[in-house]
């Protein structure tokens, strides 16, 4: 009986997923050609909520992966781009769901204070209990898509280690 308010919920979630990634990617193509200007903070443990909010329901739960979420206590505040962490996290999430369709377990957490080399950074860390990544494939990973062989396994990961690099991650 409670199967068409199910799937009306469904939809409204792949509504919001969809307007998500129209105003995320729109965003991208204005800002295409302009030097970058410096980076708003963002708040990390806010902007990783909002991106489960906007794909658990959607991506990962249908396929049976719980979410284990271990934010830092206090916020941590960044200066970076925002839509690129997004990216980052969507590609993972992605990955998770892709490698796990039969139920798994999908782990979001964040540290502040993390030093490295002599560096503060901030610590996002996701991992997944999937069969993980052919020796070959995991040898590609950080090389350009356009080398990726056909079936495209690895490319969500290689596009996160360019964006990581990027932002000096």
């Amino acid at each position: 009986r409670h199967r068409p308010c199910d799937a009306l919920l469904q939809v409204l979630a792949e509504l919001a997923i969809l307007g998500e990634e129209i105003d995320r990617v729109s965003r991208i193509v204005e800002n295409m050609g302009t030097p970058p200007s410096t980076a708003a903070q963002t708040d990390l443990n806010a902007l990783v909520r909002e991106m489960l909010n906007l794909y658990d329901k959607a991506l990962l739960a249908p396929r049976g992966i719980s979410v284990e979420l271990n934010l830092a206590a206090a916020s941590i505040s960044f200066a970076s781009n925002a839509d690129a962490i997004k990216q980052v996290l969507l590609n993972l999430f992605k990955n998770a769901a892709n490698a796990m369709q039969d139920g798994g377990k999908l782990a979001v957490a964040t540290a502040a204070e993390v030093f490295e080399g002599g560096r503060r950074f901030a610590e996002l860390r996701v991992a997944d209990n999937g069969p993980g990544l052919p020796a070959d494939v995991r040898q590609r990973l950080g090389h350009h898509p356009e080398t990726q062989p056909a079936g495209r396994n690895g490319i969500g990961l290689s596009i996160v280690a360019n964006l990581v690099a990027d932002f000096d991650g």
